[in-house]
């Protein structure tokens, strides 16, 4: 059950669900709101699962193969497709092994007929036959009545056992469901590609099955394999690549499993043994060294996403689709908007959405001067647009590059800037509340959601303790202050 749609209003619970983007022109809503009634928190989320039943009827469109189930074998359309698959598959093995029976018993009946001369098809007398004698065979009816199922109702169900799979169609494939997904989520392009080459990975090596069918069982093999081969090259993947590699079929399989399409994500709990961190913040030492004249990139706009990067703790995307329009004056100080108002902005989640007070060092080289005079273009135009990746994947590889030139440990890239950031802060004593808020990382708990979060004149203080001990020269820049 998801806990996410609950919240108070007056001390009572109420419930929120979404309705999906191909669903809400049908319905004429972007989403319903319900008082649960009552304030008891436990008695709250047992409503949330009544009401989550309520919302499910009304939001998903009628499954015409559901319907024809339900007409010709009476097979409940409140049944999930994971409970109708089973049924389905128990009446037709119990099927398949009433007709061997009644089979024989037919062929030992003509064989008398046979003796006398007749000669009789026994495939058309048992195929004109076939189903009337299911209900009166002791397994085929035990099955039906233990199903809560009439075995006269179901007794023509196909006897073949492949026909069982017949609620489990292309459309509840991990490609389908991601497909949904995708629509109703909105994810990057980036994510999206990433999601579509991941299924097509766990496929080629388990096989595409309905999400029904996945087990346990299934993500663990793909996680084994994953450690065990590698990436490209036979290289080994870190596990923070395997970890995100699995969590992005655990992804597919919860919204599966939200959208009542499987009982519960039969990927929860895998998870791959931590290794050594993956990225590590930069010393002071490495950021003398990176921030020596000498040692800067050539190109001004790297040398100054090095240096936003420092003292925002912004990611480098956030900082590559700046526009000059993307940032407020405030009295005495600046701050940066990061969102996604244009197409060709993304963020990565919706705490990422948020406003970054500039450093005082940023302002003492004229940033803001720069926002002032692209206000209506892009902050860094030479940047070429990646649809995948947006304005940061060159450069992510030139920086990157650049700084493996200087600092020799692999695991200081251009995201430690981030990692520096968060300790720089910790180093001046800002709370972690606020430099949570600056980076767009999620409160940790529910608590911290609340409310609107701390001001940009509060935030503008706080990182104003940071020491701006780096810098780069801009006096050769129209923006900069000379």
């Amino acid at each position: 059950m998801a806990v996410d749609n609950l919240y108070e209003r007056g001390g009572v619970f109420w419930c929120r669900f979404y309705v999906p983007a191909s669903e809400q022109r049908r319905l004429g809503r972007k989403e319903f709101a319900w008082s649960l009634k009552t304030r008891d928190p436990k008695e709250a989320k047992r409503r949330l699962a009544e009401a989550q039943v309520r919302f499910n009827a009304m939001v998903i469109p009628p499954d015409p193969i559901r319907e024809k189930l339900t007409e010709r074998f009476g097979i409940p359309q409140d049944w999930t497709p994971a409970q109708a698959a089973s049924a389905l598959d128990k009446l037709t093995q119990a099927a398949s092994h009433a007709d061997e029976r009644y089979a024989e018993q037919v062929k030992g009946t003509f064989s008398n007929w046979e003796e006398a001369g007749y000669r009789v098809d026994i495939s058309i007398a048992s195929d004109r036959l076939v189903g009337d004698h299911r209900p009166f065979d002791p397994e085929f009816k035990a099955v039906a009545e233990n199903l809560g199922l009439d075995p006269q109702t179901v007794r023509h169900i196909p006897n073949a056992v492949a026909d069982s799979k017949v609620v489990s169609t292309a459309k509840n494939t991990l490609t389908k469901i991601a497909e949904r997904w995708a629509e109703e989520r909105k994810p990057t392009p980036k994510t999206v590609f990433e999601v579509k080459t991941t299924i097509q990975q766990f496929e080629r090596l388990l096989g595409r099955k309905p999400v029904e069918a996945i087990t346990k069982r299934d993500i663990v093999a793909y996680k084994d394999h994953l450690l065990k081969e590698g990436g490209r090259n036979g290289k080994p993947l870190s596990p923070g690549s395997i970890q995100k590699r699995v969590n992005l079929i655990k992804t597919i399989l919860e919204y599966a499993a939200a959208n009542d399409i499987i009982p519960a994500n039969p990927g929860r709990g895998v998870t791959i043994p931590k290794g050594q961190s993956e990225r590590l913040p930069f010393t002071q030492a490495d950021l003398d060294i990176l921030f020596d004249p000498k040692n800067l990139p050539r190109n001004k706009t790297y040398q100054l996403l090095m240096l936003m990067a420092l003292y925002t703790g912004a990611r480098l995307g956030e900082l590559t689709q700046l526009k000059g329009r993307d940032s407020e004056t405030h009295g005495g100080f600046h701050s940066i908007s990061i969102d996604d108002r244009d197409d060709d902005q993304k963020i990565k989640t919706d705490s990422s959405r948020r406003s970054v007070p500039m450093h005082p060092k940023l302002m003492e080289l004229g940033l803001q001067n720069l926002f002032a005079n692209k206000f209506h273009a892009r902050l860094f135009d030479d940047l070429p647009f990646d649809p995948l990746q947006g304005y940061g994947k060159q450069a992510s590889k030139d920086l990157n590059r650049h700084i493996r030139r200087h600092i020799k440990d692999k695991r200081k890239v251009f995201h430690s800037f981030r990692h520096t950031f968060k300790d720089l802060c910790r180093n001046a004593g800002i709370p972690e509340d606020v430099h949570d808020q600056i980076t767009g990382h999620a409160a940790p708990h529910v608590g911290r959601s609340y409310g609107a979060g701390h001001s940009v004149k509060h935030l503008y203080d706080q990182i104003s303790k940071i020491e701006g001990r780096w810098t780069i020269d801009v006096s050769d820049t129209k923006w900069g202050r000379h």
